[in-house]
């Protein structure tokens, strides 16, 4: 045993056929396990402690390094080089979720101050996330923290042949439920004459169901001839470019008249290869700034307040939850549902491409748009 405050450890093993080998565990000065070591079968135990003894000092080197909050950040950062291996192997990981991840760990500085990386265990994280609740954090925040702190911080595990984390318990998520638009709302929408644009955006969400990046991405080619929208295309943020969509799959939706007509007064407007044209750069996905403010201005127009708003829930995602409800409502099949709204959950992953096949794409928009007019329509 090396004469030190951080010191290592011989322990002896067997293999699977029952051969004895040594592994060597380093502690730090605390009892902390710093790194594991295997040896080969057939090293003497003498020859093993004299390597551990050399690797120790290498050893401590290491972990005097591994600030946990200059590893967190790091890790998040552009220059991230877990992020930068991935994409070399091939396992990418999306720019959206490297982001939050760098928003996240922000929130986690003070925490993090001081510790080592190898220091960090579950039940601190766990009282973490409760001091975070404790503060007025959401439930959904609090979690983003800790998950950014747990993925490096089991990765660094990993490279260090130290177990992983355990399971963190959460807390439980209470979030209120996001509220939906009425069908006198969304005629109201209809019969808005002030921004087309902003218009269009709201009616993309309620009668379409796109989210966000989908409706920065959708073009005009998008759009078939037999009144449907191939939604294929997504934009997240401008280094990214054009994506595909969320789960990687395109699909078709019924495309409404009314939606068809907003489209056209809207390019009639301002012609763009999309159809939420950047007004600044036609020839460019719009900005998501774009959609933010065109949600709470359209939402005055039609007569419902900053305070009504946030009494209802109402956020620009709750347009897709408002097309869900719809769909239903004027009788789409709960799986055709599913199909149009793009939600792809495990049991209908290996039905999901011929759900399309499911649903006549005519008869559904105009139940939609029928819907919306009060002309009456098909029966589903």
């Amino acid at each position: 045993m090396q004469e030190t405050d951080k010191t290592f450890r011989i322990i002896t093993r067997r293999n699977t056929k029952g051969k004895r080998y040594y592994q060597v565990r380093f502690f730090d000065s605390d009892g902390h396990l710093m790194k594991s070591k295997s040896f080969p079968v057939g090293m003497k135990k003498p020859e093993v402690g004299i390597i551990a003894a050399e690797m120790l000092p290498k050893i401590i080197a290491a972990d005097d390094e591994t600030d946990a909050l200059a590893y967190c950040v790091s890790f998040w950062s552009p220059e991230s080089k877990y992020f930068t291996a991935k994409s070399t192997r091939k396992k990418q990981l999306s720019e959206s979720y490297r982001r939050s991840g760098e928003s996240f760990i922000k929130k986690a500085v003070q925490f993090l101050a001081g510790r080592k990386t190898s220091r960090i265990t579950t039940i601190l994280l766990e009282d973490f996330e409760t001091e975070l609740l404790e503060s007025g954090l959401s439930i959904r925040s609090a979690r983003g923290v800790i998950e950014a702190i747990a993925r490096p911080v089991n990765v660094y595990r990993k490279k260090h042949n130290m177990p992983p984390l355990g399971k963190i318990e959460h807390g439980q998520d209470t979030a209120r439920a996001r509220g939906t638009f009425s069908l006198d709302e969304i005629k109201r929408v209809v019969e808005y004459t002030g921004d087309y644009r902003d218009r269009l955006i709201f009616l993309l969400g309620a009668l379409c169901g796109l989210r966000l990046g989908e409706m920065r991405g959708l073009m005009i080619t998008d759009i078939s001839e037999n009144n449907t929208i191939v939604v294929q295309h997504n934009v997240v943020f401008k280094s990214e470019g054009i994506k595909k969509t969320k789960n990687k799959r395109q699909r078709k939706v019924p495309l409404p008249a009314v939606v068809a007509d907003a489209i056209n007064m809207v390019q009639g407007e301002c012609p763009s290869r999309f159809v939420i044209p950047n007004r600044a750069s036609p020839d460019r996905p719009s900005d998501q700034s774009t959609f933010r403010r065109a949600f709470p201005r359209i939402l005055r127009a039609i007569g419902i307040t900053e305070e009504i708003q946030k009494e209802r829930n109402l956020v620009l995602h709750s347009l897709r939850h408002t097309y869900i409800t719809l769909v239903q409502e004027v009788g789409i099949n709960k799986f055709a549902a599913q199909y149009l709204a793009g939600h792809q959950s495990q049991s209908i992953t290996q039905r999901y491409t011929h759900a399309e096949n499911m649903v006549d794409f005519e008869i559904a928009g105009s139940l939609l748009n029928n819907a919306i007019m009060g002309t009456g329509g098909n029966d589903a």
